[in-house]
């Protein structure tokens, strides 16, 4: 067994009995000393009170919780319960234990702030369906069998802002707006199954136009590619 070491010397039982639970429920075991010589004499003072203690490993941590708890004075620049449980966890955490405290905690924080991000990100992040037709897409330019076509549609057409001449409408309905090369507006259907789309019955540019599209969103850009045609579109907010 280890050396025990006295963290605390109280006068009763009672005292006992609201400080060990602390200990043990931080994963610490416990021992008295004098306990039965208190009970025979009742002369608690005459031999020094209960003795608590633990293990010699477990004493800072000990001493730090029950400092924090007030049921030891707190001394100047003692560090925080929390503080020496954390840098006892991360000495046990490979690759990063041979740092100094303060490298591993600058670590472990980094790590859980990315964690956070990625699952922020991820239970933000807008469902696909809801982003296309939730929003009018400004399309950019389109990327025909390897050549770059800025589209321009001959129809009356609001304008969203001096960027957005150009756009793509998904109406729930399976209806699609589509721009139109020196020609009106282009209207065809479209099908969403999971991150891809199927566009069809486009009723003129059909060879551009028509196709299965996989769908790269970010929060401002969409991009569409299928088998010859990429569509470049930002939202119009």
């Amino acid at each position: 067994m280890s050396n025990l070491v006295t963290i605390l010397t109280c006068s009763s039982q009672f005292e006992l009995a609201t400080i060990i639970p602390l200990l043990e429920a931080e994963g610490i075991e416990t021992f008295t000393k004098d306990e039965l010589t208190v009970q025979v004499t009742q002369y608690s003072s005459a031999f020094g009170g209960i003795k608590l203690q633990v293990k010699e490993s477990d004493a800072e941590y000990a001493t730090a919780i029950l400092k924090e708890k007030g049921y030891i004075a707190e001394e100047e620049n003692t560090p925080p319960a929390f503080l020496i449980k954390l840098e006892k966890f991360t000495s046990e955490i490979p690759f990063i234990k041979k740092y100094s405290f303060e490298v591993r905690l600058l670590l472990t924080g980094a790590v859980l702030i990315t964690i956070f991000a990625v699952l922020f990100y991820y239970l933000t992040k807008p469902d696909v369906y809801d982003a296309l037709v939730d929003h009018t897409w400004c399309v950019e330019h389109i990327n025909y069998k390897g050549q770059d076509y800025m589209p321009n549609t001959h129809e009356f057409k609001v304008i969203f802002r001096k960027d957005c001449n150009e756009i793509i409408v998904f109406n729930p309905n399976g209806n699609l707006h589509l721009p139109g090369f020196n020609s009106r507006g282009v209207y065809a259907y479209w099908l969403f199954d999971e991150d891809s789309i199927e566009i069809s019955n486009a009723d003129t540019l059909a060879k551009v136009y028509n196709g299965n599209y996989e769908i790269e969103l970010s929060q401002r850009q969409l991009i569409l590619k299928s088998a010859e045609t990429i569509i470049y579109c930002k939202t119009n907010l």
